[in-house]
């Protein structure tokens, strides 16, 4: 005899011609029962995390509308600057005798929003890249976080699978 028909020996009480047929059906109940339980809280971990990569996505979303909509109002703003500059330039031909110190005085001004402008375009810009990146990594990592547990559940799955698998075929023997 093996050591293992030793341990089977003492798990399950022996009637004429084997085991107890109610013990080792209630074995397998638990063993089954306990898989279950394993499979359910997985599959729950599962869902929280497709939840989590869901609301990150949406949140990406959410920037990228601003993103584009604090572009176009930049480029919106810069054309309105180039039209009031325009604008200057046409009063102050029709007025240059009168309004010299005017013009040069509204011609800095225009040239500080300008700049103003342009720093605060880029200052957006590189906030947004900046985001844009944050919620990329975020998302990738929660993507490979979710790939990893994915293949934590396979292996986990596999192995569950195969302890029964050995174990009714232990049963069996």
């Amino acid at each position: 005899m093996g050591k293992n028909d030793n341990a089977s020996e003492n798990f399950f009480p022996v009637e004429k011609k084997g085991y107890e047929k109610t013990k080792v059906d209630e074995y397998i109940a638990d063993l089954k029962a306990t898989y279950e339980k394993q499979i359910a809280d997985l599959k729950q971990k599962v869902e929280e995390l497709r939840d989590k990569n869901d609301k990150l996505t949406d949140g990406y979303l959410v920037l990228q509308n601003q993103k584009n909509e604090v572009a176009t109002a930049l480029i919106n703003a810069e054309d309105t600057a180039k039209k009031i500059i325009a604008q200057a330039k046409d009063d102050a031909v029709a007025e240059r005798a009168q309004l010299d110190e005017e013009i040069e005085k509204r011609k800095r001004i225009i040239v500080e929003q300008n700049e103003q402008l342009r720093q605060l375009r880029i200052d957006a810009e590189s906030t947004l890249s900046g985001f844009e990146e944050s919620f990329k990594k975020a998302s990738e990592q929660t993507k490979a976080d979710v790939d990893a547990y994915f293949e934590k559940i396979t292996e986990e799955m596999k192995k569950v699978k195969d302890d029964f698998s050995k174990s009714v075929g232990d049963l069996g023997n």
